[in-house]
């Protein structure tokens, strides 16, 4: 289907360790390291210790006519659908996200 309220963006992983949480940065308006007006949107980073769940979506979405591999990331306070360009990219990111939330503070959990 159609997926309406799409706004390409950029992400990058960041690491976290155990006393800070990875963080999931985003750039506007393009790659930073290919395009240099990209803007970072410094203050709307995900905090990968605030997501509960990770869910790979099984049906494809189309975005400007391109078929999209796309993934529910469920925050405490929202939920956002992220889409990647093929399927190994999708199942990297989460991958990752669920590698990073696995080193959670059993503390953060209460």
């Amino acid at each position: 289907g159609r997926f309406s309220g799409y706004n390409k963006r950029y992400f990058a992983f960041e690491q976290g360790h155990m006393h800070r949480s990875a963080m999931m940065r985003y750039w506007v308006n393009g790659n930073p390291h290919e395009f240099t007006a990209a803007r970072e949107r410094l203050y709307k980073a995900i905090i990968v210790w605030d997501i509960k769940d990770v869910e790979e979506l099984q049906k494809t979405q189309v975005i400007d006519g391109e078929p999209r591999w796309c993934f529910k990331a469920t925050l405490f306070y929202r939920t956002y659908t992220l889409c990647a360009e093929t399927q190994e990219e999708r199942n990297e990111w989460t991958s990752l996200i669920i590698d990073a939330m696995s080193r959670r503070h059993p503390e953060s959990e209460e």
